[in-house]
């Protein structure tokens, strides 16, 4: 199936995809009527949304590795942001339940918000800015979801 899907449609494919599991773990953490079902689904989605958040700042670490022709301000740039999401994502679990929620909503949209303004260091293509932001929002939303189901 995948042979048929041009490079764009399955990373769009693939994107939304992995946009239905915060949303199903938002969805049970707020209408489990189990409380510990509702925990579980909370632990789900806070780890899902820390591991997306490491995920789009280790694409610039990648850019920045394949990118031979890319000057070295630049490329040391992409390495340290590359980082910081996930090291931003994982400070996030030092907070209360539901404040650690609405972080990592925050976090999501930061990084989101600093690959476009790297946008013309990392040279992705338009459409990826355009599936980032849809999948920003879908998370950001899922999370701070996840926030609102804390008793």
């Amino acid at each position: 199936m995948l042979k048929s899907l041009t490079p764009q449609r399955t990373t769009w494919l693939l994107g939304v995809g992995g946009l239905l599991p915060p949303v199903a773990l938002a969805a049970l953490a707020l209408l489990a009527s189990d409380p510990l079902l509702a925990q579980l689904a909370r632990a789900g989605l806070g780890l899902y949304g820390l591991s997306i958040i490491s995920f789009v700042g280790a694409i610039n670490w990648g850019i920045s590795l394949a990118s031979n022709d890319m000057p070295n301000p630049q490329r040391q740039l992409l390495l340290v942001w590359g980082v910081a999401p996930s090291l931003i994502a994982w400070g996030c679990f030092s907070m209360e339940s539901a404040e650690r929620f609405y972080a990592l909503a925050g976090a999501a949209v930061l990084a989101w918000a600093a690959d476009l303004v790297l946008r013309p260091v990392v040279n992705l293509p338009t459409d990826w800015y355009r599936l980032r932001t849809v999948l920003t929002l879908g998370l950001a939303a899922s999370l701070c979801a996840g926030g609102l189901s804390v008793p």
